[in-house]
């Protein structure tokens, strides 16, 4: 823009044509009209300097700007420039004056369209161009432009505002960035792979194609996470990810949708899905290499089928979840397709769950004991609890399928806490009402034992029902026992309090003679699938024998359970055993009947 300020030929509008008329020295001042034209003139220049002080003004604030401002003549060339375009290309504004405005842009082509928009008499706003520095950098600018006019409303040219958006640009990117992927690993988020999942099957429902979706979720991550830190497991899995990425090629999109879980998306795949599977297993075949630590990992495999197994993306990754889990229930380290089969278990598994939550309340779980028999006299020696329940008043649910569901949603605590007060109770009635001394024996779950106060449960079970410690037993698996550091001191705790201590489904754990030996244990249940064929089997007749044989080594007395046959009973008189449990004597009774075996004195 030329500064009219420093024009010499500038004056405000009709000075220069007054000024030119006055013919009458100034000096002289004498006459009325020199008086005139002497004080007009003044008036003049000081309206004159007035315009130069605000132009000068007006200057100053243009060239403070940070936002470029040009002025572009019908040539698109610069009439005027202020100093954040000199910044902006790195000219200065001699350089710049009479040069083409497209010659700094990456695009000229764009520059072009929004000046001859301009030149056509529209205002232009927020038109992207990219201005380029003579050394080479490029900046995002955002533009508005505007055409100015003669005195006659003749288009000359244009005026061009550029606001340097780059950093506001790399900003937008970075909050895209975070709302779209992982900061881990870079990939595609589960909010944003469920996206491009959506995408895909839109495109395949126009085409007719397929599209296959697998989730891997790295078995045992939380293990070396304990073992190696948390920074060994982030690296990882950035290097699984790179390893998936990498295997998988370019036309599969993978994405991390939890701590440890990656989706994978194949599209067109025509039903085959064998290499995309084994191209996944090639990622956790060989050992990965952190910090000095070879780290081997396995992954179990989901998939699901677009449009066999589901028509929307949430569905498609829920089955693909739901395959998955049947690998972590199934061993790990493989993998599975969805089936229908899978989807009314994971329904069954959800119902469960739910329903569990009310079954305490609505007072839906009741106790059934099964006798345990002393060889020595055949009399009742104690009692084993077991939880029923009737869900809703219509449905028996087998503890079998309800006590996994129980261990992995938390109920098993509340649950746990209500099977030991109640049997305890019980107990304590048989002694007081029935005079009878028996032993009730109650199943502590792993949850209850590692992650839960049991000696205070225990003791204020025992407190609160005034039962005797002794003819409380408290059943362990071996798997609750073999591993965790802190048993020792909890069995100790709870040998304290006077309870009798089993190992229950002894020989199916895993066994160890040195944990038999250093902990405070009075009985070994020997597992029922030992049991079944004893004499027809001679591995498990030697097994048995064994336990028995040891067992008594160690001062620990043996039950046997799931004994249903007079043969088995004969086998296990003849090796010693000291208790049976099983249908040969009595199934699992409710409280009122076992009251009444008792009363009819058939302890024997």
């Amino acid at each position: 823009m030329k500064s009219l300020a420093h024009d010499p030929d500038f004056y405000p509008l009709g000075v220069k044509r007054e000024a030119r008329a006055m013919t009458v020295d100034i000096t002289a001042g004498k006459s009325a009209r020199g008086r005139w034209q002497d004080d007009t003139l003044m008036d003049c220049l000081q309206d004159e300097a007035e315009s130069g002080r605000k132009l000068a003004l007006y200057q100053s604030l243009i060239n403070s700007s940070l936002d470029a401002m040009m002025v572009i003549d019908r040539e698109g060339r610069f009439s005027d420039v202020n100093r954040a375009t000199e910044v902006l290309v790195g000219m200065s504004h001699v350089d710049l004056i009479g040069s083409r405005f497209t010659d700094y842009c990456t695009e000229p082509g764009n520059a072009d369209e929004m000046c001859l928009l301009v030149f056509q008499g529209n205002s232009v706003r927020e038109y992207l161009l990219n201005l380029q520095h003579v050394e080479g950098r490029v900046t995002e600018v955002l533009c508005n432009a505007a055409p100015y006019r003669d005195d006659a409303g003749e288009i000359q040219g244009g005026f061009v505002i550029a606001r340097d958006i780059s950093e506001l640009t790399q900003y937008r990117i970075q909050l895209e960035f975070q709302a779209t992927c992982d900061p881990l690993t870079a990939l595609p988020n589960r909010r944003y792979f469920t996206e491009l999942l959506d995408q895909a099957i839109k495109r395949a429902e126009q085409h007719g194609n397929s599209v296959v979706v697998a989730l891997a979720d790295v078995d045992d991550f939380k293990d070396i996470n304990d073992a190696f830190g948390y920074g060994v497991g982030d690296e990882l899995l950035q290097l699984i990810a790179r390893r998936l990425s990498g295997c998988v090629g370019e036309s599969v999109t993978v994405g991390r949708v939890g701590g440890d879980e990656f989706a994978v998306m194949l599209e067109n795949a025509g039903g085959e899905y064998a290499a995309l599977v084994r191209s996944l297993q090639s990622a956790f075949v060989e050992g990965y290499l952190i910090d000095g630590h070879e780290i081997f990992v396995s992954g179990s495999i989901g998939i699901a089928l677009y449009p066999t197994d589901a028509d929307n993306a949430a569905d498609l990754l829920r089955k693909a979840d739901m395959a998955m889990y049947r690998v972590k229930g199934e061993g790990k380290g493989a993998c599975q397709r969805y089936t229908s089969v899978l989807n009314s278990g994971m329904q069954r598994r959800w119902f469960i769950g739910h329903r569990l939550r009310y079954a305490l309340q609505q007072s839906e779980f009741t106790l059934y004991y099964q006798p345990q028999i002393e060889l020595v006299n055949g009399t009742i020696a104690g009692v084993e609890a077991l939880i029923r329940w009737n869900s809703n008043g219509n449905e028996i649910i087998s503890p079998a399928e309800f006590i996994p569901i129980a261990e992995q949603n938390g109920m098993i605590i509340p649950i746990g806490e209500w099977v030991m007060h109640q049997s305890c109770m019980q107990a304590k009635r048989w002694l007081d009402e029935e005079g009878v001394a028996i032993t009730v024996a109650v199943n502590l779950s792993a949850r209850q034992f590692r992650g839960y106060d049991v000696v205070k449960l225990v003791r204020r079970a025992l407190d609160e029902s005034g039962l005797p410690a002794h003819l409380l037993e408290l059943e362990l698996t071996e798997g609750m026992v073999m591993h965790d550091s802190a048993a020792l001191p909890t069995l100790g705790a709870l040998k304290d309090l006077g309870v009798t201590l089993a190992i229950d489904d002894f020989g199916t754990g895993y066994s160890s003679l040195s944990y038999l030996k250093r902990f405070p244990i009075d009985f070994l249940k020997i597992d029922r699938s030992f049991i079944i064929d004893v004499n027809e089997d001679s591995n498990d007749a030697a097994i048995v024998s064994a336990i028995i044989v040891m067992a008594h080594s160690l001062g620990l007395k043996v039950i046997a359970e799931g004994v249903d046959k007079a043969e088995q009973l004969d086998f296990l008189v003849e090796q010693g055993c000291d208790e049976i449990q099983g249908y040969f004597f009595s199934k699992p009774l409710p409280e009122q009947e076992l009251t009444l075996l008792l009363r009819s004195g058939s302890r024997s």
